[in-house]
Formats: C-alpha cells, sequence, structure tokens
C-alpha cells in the first residue's frame, strides 16, 4: 500500500526538494494576471523557470489543460508541470494528453522527484507526435505483470514510450533496474551473502551498484565474493540508457522506424534485467 499524501504535505515535500536542487521557490506567484492563474509553487534558477500545479490523483481535466496552453502563448519559456504522488500510475490517454499540450509531470516521494516527463522543444514534440502516428503495436503487458513491486513503475515507463517519448522511457526504467539491484544487494547483505554497508551502497552510482555483482572481488581488497551476474548480463546492463546514436531529431520516417525500434529493444532490456534482479532476490529468500 503506497503513501497517501495530503496536498499540503506535497507542498512541503516539492518545496524542501527543489530548495536542495537549487531553486528560488515561491507559493501561488501569479504567473499571467491577464489569465489569473496561480500555480501552487513557483521555481527559478539563472536557468529554468517552472510553474508547479499540484494533483493528488490522475484526474486533470481540460479546462486546466487551456489554462496551460494560454499560458505559454504569453510565457513560451516557462516550464508547466503537474505534481503526483509516486503511487499514482499515469494512465497512456493521460500522458498523452500532457505531452500534446507541453506539459511535464513529476512524481514526488519523500525520498525526491522523478521527472518523468518534461516540457519539450517544438522539434521534439514534432518527433512525439511523428512516433505516435508509426508506432505499430504497443508493449505486452504480460510481458511485465508479474514484477511486483515494480509494476507501476513499469507501466509509467511503457506509457511514456508510447506517447512518444523514449529517451524518458529508458531514463525511467534504468531507474527501475537500479532499484532493483538495490533490493537485491540490501536483501543480500541481510542474508550474510555479501558484505556492503548501506552508507557504501548508497555512495555508489548505477555502473558501480552493476560493476560490484559481476566482480569475483570486493574493491580495494583481495576477498573474493559470489559473481552475482555474467559478463553477458553485466553488458547489457550497462546498455539500459539512451543510446545517442539513436538520434533524437529523425528526418523523415524510415528514421522514425529506426529510432522506434532501437529504443524498444532497450526498453525490453531493461525490463528483462529487472526481471533477472527480481530472481535473484526471490532465490535467496527460498
Amino acid at each position: 500500500m503506497g503513501t497517501e499524501y495530503r496536498k499540503d504535505e506535497l507542498e512541503k515535500l516539492l518545496i524542501s526538494h527543489l530548495t536542495a536542487r537549487g531553486f528560488h521557490v515561491q507559493i501561488e506567484k501569479v504567473i499571467a494576471k491577464k489569465i489569473r492563474w496561480r500555480p501552487d509553487i513557483s521555481a527559478k534558477t539563472d536557468d529554468d523557470e517552472f510553474a508547479i500545479d499540484i494533483r493528488l490523483n490522475d484526474k486533470i481535466t481540460d479546462f486546466w489543460l487551456t489554462l496551460y496552453r494560454k499560458t505559454y502563448k504569453i510565457y513560451p519559456h516557462l516550464k508547466i508541470f503537474v505534481a503526483i504522488p509516486e503511487d499514482v500510475v499515469i494512465p497512456f490517454t493521460l500522458g498523452r494528453k500532457l505531452a500534446e499540450n507541453n506539459v511535464g509531470i513529476i512524481l514526488v516521494s519523500f525520498d525526491g522527484l522523478n521527472f518523468l516527463l518534461e516540457p519539450r522543444s517544438p522539434t521534439e514534440r514534432e518527433t512525439t507526435r511523428a512516433i505516435r502516428r508509426i508506432l505499430d503495436a504497443r508493449i505486452d503487458i504480460v510481458s511485465y505483470a508479474n514484477l511486483e513491486p515494480y509494476v507501476k513503475e513499469i507501466i509509467d515507463a511503457v506509457n511514456i514510450f508510447e506517447i512518444g517519448c523514449p529517451r524518458e522511457s529508458i531514463g525511467a526504467v534504468g531507474r527501475i533496474l537500479e532499484t532493483s539491484i538495490d533490493d537485491f544487494l540490501i536483501e543480500a547483505n541481510k542474508q550474510h551473502k555479501i558484505a556492503l554497508s548501506e552508507a557504501r551502497r548508497k555512495s555508489m552510482d548505477f555502473h558501480n551498484k552493476i560493476g560490484f555483482l559481476a566482480t569475483p572481488k570486493y574493491p580495494g581488497g583481495q576477498r573474493r565474493k559470489p559473481i552475482v551476474i555474467s559478463q553477458s548480463e553485466q553488458s547489457k546492463m550497462l546498455s539500459v540508457k539512451w543510446d545517442r546514436n539513436i538520434g533524437d531529431h529523425p528526418a523523415n520516417d524510415a528514421e522514425v522506424q529506426q529510432l522506434i525500434k532501437d529504443s524498444r529493444l532497450i526498453l525490453e532490456l531493461g525490463i528483462n534485467m529487472i526481471r533477472l534482479m527480481k530472481g535473484k532476490k526471490e532465490e535467496l529468500q527460498s
């Protein structure tokens, strides 16, 4: 069961996390007097200006989408987001509406902010529309329906891919894979299969954690430890990231089709690696 937030609790978390990132934060600042819109939170740095509305569920009406479009006409440099508790599933239809109106999604938790979808440039939005037009098959939910406790996050990542945002989708799956690796490492340490303190684990980045799973020795010493993943599995895990060679701005339908094919392979590889780590954790518990 996920954490249920009140709006004021979500607001405090947003302010705390944004301030920690160096943003100057204001509450209910008037953005556009002609529209009379006061976003719940305004946040600004030298490089970015965000207007954020807080939602406790996945219900966002056309009234708000129209208001956001009007605001963009007056302030095209602004980045508009809706902030939603991390446990709320982002339906495909909602993700598509937000993407079409250039509204980003922030998932909020006690641990931090997950920028699941960011407002995009005009060129990026054109690519998004082309991907949706050409995408001919959705990813079968059966392929990941048994991957609790990661199913909700995978659904979000798949939906983001299918609304035409493969880069963000692959980034999301990479974060889920890292979570599944963390879950295995915590369980393995608890079962005394490895020796890895929480402080050491938290100091490791994604690549270091994967390397730790693959190496037969502890870093900085001769003491041996179990090899958890093969070199092939290590290589596959390291491949779960956006490949710049895919290209962000395809010039024609053939290039869009290739972008879809390449990014889909990475997305599905990430889901398979999550399945691998979930299985290895369950082996420890059996």
